[in-house]
């Protein structure tokens, strides 16, 4: 019988920064929408998706380096549409020795997987440096579809947009007409599935280069 998977799916860090030194917990992934068969778990042996290691790439690095942003604020009276473009400051490599995959396993066709990244001493400076009391922080949320060949990644994109707009509105009233910045996932995202959407909450910290006012 074919189901498609319903079930939330979360993705879950334990123990992050739990010293100074590495990253480490076990990312979820679904293996496919859906499935017909059982599967034994308790195997590290099995295969993993391409997607799924962009996925974790796309987050610890998110949690080292961070993202350049650009963000653009809707006005209908100024007939301005939202523009919001993010890009990577840096990506760890597929292959990194600093990044080891332990066990592994599969469960109604969720992929379990045990990761620790151990951080150099430049990206310990670097989280340490966005830990500061002047660097706010804040919170998002963002969804995307199930059935999108990257919907995980554009759902996170969607929070980490969320967040900015949700940290900015809380200084008050007046929309600026363009944030410029930097933006680190201040923990482990939390991902999961709901009514063929990905859902991802992020908690996240802020560093504003450059906002322009309008003049009038």
């Amino acid at each position: 019988m074919r189901r498609v998977i319903t079930t939330l799916l979360f993705l879950l860090s334990t123990n992050l920064f739990s010293t100074d030194n590495f990253i480490d917990g076990v990312f979820i992934h679904p293996v496919s929408r859906y499935f017909d068969m059982d599967i034994d778990a308790n195997n590290s042996k099995h295969p993993m998706e391409e997607s799924f290691v962009n996925d974790i790439i796309e987050i610890i690095s998110g949690m080292i380096y961070g993202w350049n942003f650009s963000y653009t604020p809707s006005n209908i009276k100024r007939e301005i549409a939202e523009i919001f473009t993010i890009e990577p400051i840096a990506l760890i490599k597929k292959g990194d020795p600093n990044m080891r995959f332990r066990d592994n396993w599969e469960k109604d066709n969720i992929m379990y997987q045990n990761i620790v990244y151990v951080l150099a001493d430049f990206q310990k400076s670097r989280i340490s440096s966005w830990h500061s009391s002047v660097v706010p922080s804040s919170s998002g949320y963002g969804e995307a579809s199930l059935y999108e060949e990257s919907g995980k990644s554009l759902s996170l994109t969607n929070a980490l947009k969320d967040s900015i707009k949700k940290e900015f509105l809380s200084r008050g009233k007046n929309r600026p007409r363009s944030i410029k910045g930097q933006i680190l996932l201040k923990e482990n995202p939390r991902v999961f599935i709901n009514s063929g959407l990905f859902n991802t909450q992020v908690e996240v910290l802020l560093l504003y280069k450059e906002i322009k006012l309008y003049n009038n």
